[in-house]
């Protein structure tokens, strides 16, 4: 009999399709919305809106480290579901749909 083990290990990346991320209550809801274009993003990865001089131009970009999402959160927009690769058909496509958990 095969044996399954459908957790990733710490420190390692998840290349089980987009199951890295997956809320275990209601308190998330699958949405999707626009990526800034050309840019390749970690599947599971914290996003934000993007901000230029005080602007959201409507897009998501991955928040990290002064990225402008502040320490209680209050910028974030959701999970990416799956990566966003340079390989990827619609890589340069402006505002192409991706999927996020969004907290409710």
């Amino acid at each position: 009999m095969a044996t399954f083990n459908p957790a990733t290990p710490i420190g390692t990346v998840n290349t089980v399709g987009n199951t890295g991320f997956r809320p275990f209550d209601s308190e998330w809801t699958l949405k999707d919305a626009p990526v800034k274009e050309s840019i390749a993003y970690a599947g599971q990865s914290a996003m934000r809106w993007e901000i230029v001089s005080n602007d959201v131009t409507g897009k998501l970009v991955a928040g990290s480290t002064n990225s402008g999402i502040n320490s209680v959160g209050a910028d974030f927009f959701g999970i990416l579901v799956a990566p966003v690769r340079a390989t990827d058909p619609d890589y340069a496509t402006a505002f192409k749909q991706k999927s996020f958990w969004v907290p409710v």
